[in-house]
């Protein structure tokens, strides 16, 4: 077969790592293509950030109208339209479509390759449907080219990680983008996982007045956060009254009426309902089985596509970024298709380091946690400081009435290794304390940085007076 063409850069994969690694690359002047079979922008457009924030951004809204009766106003009852956030969602997908779809895409200089791609002898084969025969009798026959490059990006994302769980034929079983982007929503979610993004879906649906039900095979929300944050969010879960967990339990079969739970040695079930619907969210599965990268000796270990600091494989010409490396989520995804591009096109490229983007949970209070966590910390034997200030404990959060609380770890050298926030800006708060993990200040350095007295940053400031 033929090469076609041949660029300086191929990004396999249209998600937002692959557009922000091709976009940097354009800039540099040199040729650049993405192979894409499905819609440019992925998970981040259509199925997942884009719906979920504008779904919790909803609640929040509601969330501050119902804050506002503390100050005297009348209660009224609130409730959200499903065809209200579809309106919306519409509406705001069009206006990312400006920056992050096809036409927008291709005047910033990149060539877009739609059909499915493997490696081939080296090279990229591209497996497309011609639109025009698509509509003949028979169905589509499928053409096929070869390209070339002098360096390939792998960012082809990822897919939901069933975990084990089989699921009966006749069930449909939801993911966490049919929740998102559903106009019509049952009685009841049961939702296996009570990760970031399990909580988020849980917290979205009592605002939206249905019941839920957490399961999870540990024993605390939020598993990969340190304890308290999960202990937090279990007691707000607690005063919504909506939401009932079933932790310490692993589930092992989806069935038409009943799920089956073990414990250790002993199963249980547990009734689903006609006006019930299982969701899935269960983390993700890296999207490399059907590229190929075994016959240009990629390397594939247990989270993803194997990479250095600079997000090398153990293939010196192919990169990788994003969730087929490791299930991240979009921002730090959005900074490993940089850190690819970069590494490429420019002699002082930067090296990736995760510990220095921020992960966030879009409840209210929000949550934001940077660096070390505790947990990790305490699996290393690794000695630190620990400073906890609660929001009652500043002006604004007598005066707001915000729970929550900030917390900030320091090294034996007083250099900032770790934060958590809970607090109704948090996303917002930790970016000061992202900073100094990122540069390795101390305590002092950041201390001498001002912040309003009657600001949530109050806060930060007293529990790096208090390390």
């Amino acid at each position: 077969m033929e090469t076609v063409n041949k660029f300086d850069v191929l990004v396999i994969g249209g998600g937002i790592a692959g557009l922000t690694a091709a976009k940097t690359v354009a800039v540099s002047g040199r040729r650049v293509g993405v192979v894409e079979q499905g819609k440019l922008g992925g998970e981040y457009i259509y199925n997942y950030d884009v719906p979920a924030e504008i779904g919790l951004n909803a609640v929040r809204a509601m969330f501050s109208l119902e804050a506002i009766q503390r100050f005297g106003a009348k209660k009224r009852t609130m409730s959200l339209s499903l065809a209200g956030l579809e309106r919306e969602r519409n509406e705001v997908v069009k206006n990312v479509e400006g920056y992050w779809g096809e036409e927008a895409i291709k005047r910033d200089g990149v060539e877009i390759i739609k059909g499915r791609a493997r490696f081939v002898d080296g090279e990229v084969e591209v497996v497309s449907t011609h639109e025009a025969a698509s509509k003949a009798k028979g169905g589509a026959p499928k053409s096929k080219k070869r390209l070339a490059a002098t360096r390939y990006i792998i960012a082809t994302g990822s897919t939901l990680n069933q975990g084990g769980i089989t699921v009966a034929n006749k069930v449909k079983i939801w993911t966490p983008t049919d929740v998102w982007t559903a106009v019509r929503l049952p009685k009841t979610l049961m939702i296996i996982g009570a990760g970031m993004s399990g909580v988020e879906m849980a917290y979205y649906a009592t605002k939206l007045g249905l019941r839920v039900v957490l399961i999870d095979r540990e024993n605390r929300l939020l598993p990969n956060e340190d304890e308290e944050v999960g202990r937090f969010y279990s007691a707000m879960f607690a005063k919504l009254g909506r939401v009932s967990t079933v932790l310490g339990a692993e589930v092992e079969s989806v069935g038409e009426k009943e799920l089956i739970l073990r414990r250790g040695n002993t199963k249980k079930s547990l009734p689903i309902t006609g006006t019930s619907q299982v969701v899935l969210a269960t983390g993700q599965l890296p999207n490399v089985e059907a590229l190929g990268l075994d016959t240009i000796g990629v390397k594939i270990g247990k989270n993803g596509i194997v990479v250095d600091r600079g997000l090398t494989t153990s293939n010196s010409r192919v990169y990788a970024a994003g969730t087929c490396v490791d299930d991240v989520p979009s921002d730090l995804a959005m900074l490993m298709g940089k850190t690819a591009a970069l590494s490429i096109i420019s002699r002082n490229a930067p090296i990736m380091s995760g510990a220095s983007s921020p992960r966030t949970l879009g409840l209210t209070p929000s949550y934001a946690r940077i660096g070390a966590t505790e947990t990790e910390l305490r699996l290393k034997n690794a000695r630190y400081k620990k400073s906890v200030v609660l929001l009652s404990e500043i002006p604004r959060g007598r005066i707001a009435g915000g729970d929550g609380f900030v917390c900030v770890l320091s090294d034996v050298k007083a250099r900032i290794i770790g934060a958590k926030i809970i607090a109704p800006e948090a996303e917002s708060m930790i970016l000061a304390l992202a900073a100094a993990v990122k540069y390795q200040m101390t305590v002092d350095e950041l201390l001498k940085v001002p912040v309003p007295l009657d600001s949530w940053n109050e806060a930060i400031r007293l529990a790096l007076t208090r390390l």
